[in-house]
């Protein structure tokens, strides 16, 4: 019994909601047309009684009234069934203000024609108007229940009036004498109707006022959201495309690592950076002498894209360093050089361009320096048929290319240029080409050991600093090491602060050949002793160079005590470049690898975030992620709340 109630009950108020419903997607206008459409129905549920209950009277006591008094009286109140029943189809339809509005004033109308017909000033149809004030009151503005009460109050002074100086007297006056209590609380109910009038203006200007308000706050709410998601969309796109810049230039870097000889390197190069960067041009420009002892330096393509490249470089197309050019400029200032637009003069009016004939579409360049430390090896320039091509991004990315495509060609040079060298010592140039062909740290921390052990040493370790920007050594890790006959227990791969080590810092950062270690004074006590245990006697240690820095060191030791051959000496130099420039181009690679993984983090993070919209539910995924990015232990989140909201 009680789920069939339930049931009854809840397909009644189904029904219900169908009947009072309203056909507009305003939420407010819907929820007014409610509220209206309930009025209505209580109307006609009220005026339809009225009815029968005149005619019933009619038919009962007809001496009461005339024939034509009640059937006015019945005609009235079926009149306003009649409009109640039209304003709640319209009302349906979503003519809400409208309806009330048509619906106020044939009441008011009504009830004034309803007062005039029966018993004027003493009328007891006066209440009704209480009920019209306070519909208009509520469903179409506050004013129009003080303006309606204000007509009220004028209609029953006028008809005070008439009927003081006798031109009025009620058609129909069905009150006997001594039913005249009712008239005098009839007369006392008319003086409801300006109370109620102004309890309906103060109580709707409020709540109007708490809409407004209300409203004010919601389209604030709603701008912000669709603010945050359009700053998301951007933020979204902004990071897919570093990502996917990151991800071009880590391929370019893998591609670079993989080629030795200058020619097809260069060419490669600028074929791989204009496809991946969709440009119209792409040049690679290296410095060289014109003549010995000359001080003028010549900026020369060495490859370019398309026929305008291959035509350039038959023609030995060079570029002045310094001169009158943006390649000269970016080599001789070791700073990229950008021009927006070519077209426009104004964009570009501090920027000194070399407008080639043969490139005539270009509407914006940059010209980036190829450095290696502070060594300047050339340049990059790319070129594109859009004005302003290149973002802060698109600089930045370019940038990194640039650094890439220096270790590229430095090594491609530096292995041209000693491969006589290799070729005479056949285990350096068989671990030569395995260190070009190593990818990561490790692998080229491994292959030196490899090399080490083949020859007269009996030990060996193999370090990298961990530089800060300003070249500074922050950290020394260990990344491999070797013993003809014992562990030589040093922590691998744990970063260690530069002077707690068995190898002091100004030690390892410079060539060192030492005999004996216990005679040598430049030689630690604690240094001397961990060698000692070890059994070993001579030292040799060799700094890993990348340009200017130092950036890691090769440390050898013997258990004879006596000078070191110079075919050795020669040997372990000679890896140590190899190696360093391994080094660099590894730690690059490894760098651009991080960070585009950290993109696409940050970018999987972001997916996640602005996949809800619940408040809870987006700071705890934020929290959660960048936790995770941080492998930090802990942590949360503070909201600072202004003053007011």
């Amino acid at each position: 019994m009680a789920k069939a109630g339930r049931n009854l009950q809840r397909r009644l108020a189904e029904q219900w909601a169908r009947l009072i419903a309203v056909d507009t997607p305003d939420e407010e206008l819907a929820r007014l047309g409610r509220l209206f459409n309930t009025l209505l129905i209580i109307s006609i549920g009220i005026g339809t009684a009225v009815s029968i209950a005149m005619i019933l009277t009619m038919v009962l006591i007809p001496e009461e009234m005339e024939t034509s008094a009640w059937r006015l009286a019945v005609a009235l109140p079926l009149s306003s069934v009649f409009i109640a029943i039209l304003c709640l189809f319209l009302s349906h339809r979503g003519y809400v203000r409208q309806t009330a509005s048509l619906y106020v004033w044939v009441n008011f109308f009504g009830i004034a024609l309803a007062v005039w017909f029966f018993s004027g000033p003493l009328s007891p149809a006066w209440f009704l108007y209480s009920w019209t004030i306070a519909i208009a009151g509520i469903l179409l503005a506050p004013g129009y229940a003080l303006g309606m009460a204000a007509m009220v109050m004028g209609y029953f002074g006028i008809l005070v009036l008439l009927s003081g100086l006798g031109l009025y007297t009620p058609p129909f006056s069905p009150l006997r004498p001594e039913h005249r209590q009712v008239s005098t609380i009839g007369l006392g109910l008319i003086m409801l109707v300006p109370t109620v009038g102004l309890l309906t203006y103060l109580n709707m200007r409020s709540l109007r006022e708490a809409m407004n308000h209300l409203q004010a706050a919601t389209k604030e709410l709603e701008e912000q959201h669709r603010t945050l998601e359009l700053r998301v969309a951007d933020r979204t796109r902004a990071l897919e495309k570093r990502a996917a810049l990151l991800a071009t230039a880590a391929e370019v870097g893998r591609t670079l690592a993989s080629i030795l000889e200058l020619d097809p390197l260069a060419q490669r190069v600028v074929e791989l950076i204009r496809e991946r960067f969709d440009l119209y041009y792409a040049g690679l420009f290296l410095i060289e002498q014109t003549t010995a002892g000359s001080e003028e330096e010549y900026a020369v393509l060495v490859a370019g894209t398309g026929t305008a490249g291959r035509l350039m470089r038959e023609q030995g197309h060079r570029l002045r360093v310094g001169g009158a050019s943006m390649v000269g400029e970016a080599c001789a200032r070791k700073e990229p050089r950008l021009a927006l637009d070519v077209a426009d003069p104004a964009s570009s009016a501090e920027i000194v361009r070399f407008d080639n004939p043969l490139l005539p579409e270009t509407r914006s360049e940059m010209a980036l320096p190829l450095l290696i430390g502070e060594r300047v090896l050339g340049a990059l320039d790319v070129q594109s048929t859009r004005p302003a091509a290149f973002s802060q991004e698109d600089i930045a990315v370019l940038r990194l290319v640039a650094d890439q495509v220096a270790v590229a060609v430095d090594n491609a040079r530096k292995f041209s240029e000693e491969a006589t060298l290799l070729e005479t010592a056949s285990p350096l140039f068989r671990i030569s080409r395995r260190l070009t062909e190593a990818t990561t740290t490790l692998e080229i921390a491994q292959v030196v050991i490899d090399l080490v052990s083949e020859t007269e040493a009996d030990g060996c370790a193999v370090a990298r600093f961990d530089l800060s920007p300003a070249g500074q050594v922050e950290t020394v890790t260990f990344l491999a090491s070797w013993h003809r006959r014992r562990s030589l227990h040093l922590p691998m791969g744990v970063p260690l602060p530069p002077h707690t080590g068995l190898f002091p810092l100004e030690m390892t950062q410079q060539f060192m050949d030492i005999e004996d270690v216990t005679q040598d004074p430049r030689v630690s006590a604690r240094t001397a002793q961990y060698l000692s245990q070890l059994g070993a006697s001579a030292l040799l240690n060799v700094p890993l160079r990348a340009g200017e820095r130092v950036i890691g060191f090769l440390i050898v030791e013997r258990a004879a005590p006596g000078p070191w051959s110079p075919v050795t000496l020669r040997l372990y130099e000679t890896l140590a470049d190899q190696a360093a420039m391994a080094l660099g181009r590894a730690s690059l690679l490894e760098e651009t690898q991080q960070r585009a993984e950290r993109e696409r983090t940050i970018r999987d993070l972001s997916d996640r975030v602005t996949a809800s919209f619940d408040l809870d539910t987006i700071l705890q995924t934020a929290l959660n992620g960048l936790g995770a990015m941080a492998e930090a232990g802990g942590g949360y989140i503070e909201l600072r709340l202004e003053e007011g909201r």
